[in-house]
């Protein structure tokens, strides 16, 4: 399922960098327009975004919607902006989420072309994002 999304085109994002998706918005640069995995591995940051904003969403409407609920309504503008913001704040918090994050998005990717990059993407995980992992496990991973 494509989760709504924009994407832009931009030379604007770190030189190690061809993508990134930052809720719904996904940059990309110019160069990789036509690089179906990358398109493919930015969405799939973008519907990990929308998975919590649903969640979020959804306590939203039963804090106001459920009688036995009503006395907590007040926090329902709480719960949706926390499920919206909660997949940014575990990716940044959590190592162990983050790499279940990039593994997701690296997998996905990985689909998209004719060749092996598996070890190519096991060093992107070991070298970019900051995780307690080993390139030959990252490489287990995907």
């Amino acid at each position: 399922m494509i989760y709504p999304h924009i994407t832009i085109y931009t030379d604007r994002l770190p030189a190690n960098v061809a993508g990134r998706a930052n809720g719904p918005l996904i940059r990309i640069k110019p160069a990789y327009k036509n690089d179906a995995g990358i398109h493919a591995h930015e969405l799939v940051h973008v519907a990990q975004f929308w998975r919590f904003g649903f969640v979020g969403f959804g306590v939203a409407a039963l804090l106001m919607f459920v009688p036995q609920f009503g006395e907590f309504a007040w926090a329902a503008p709480i719960a949706a902006a926390a499920g919206f913001g909660l997949h940014s704040i575990l990716y940044m918090a959590s190592k162990r989420y983050r790499l279940w994050s990039e593994v997701s998005a690296y997998k996905e990717q990985l689909k998209h072309y004719t060749d092996d990059r598996r070890q190519l993407f096991a060093w992107f995980i070991y070298a970019h994002y900051g995780l307690d992992v080993t390139q030959d496990e990252a490489f287990k991973l995907l």
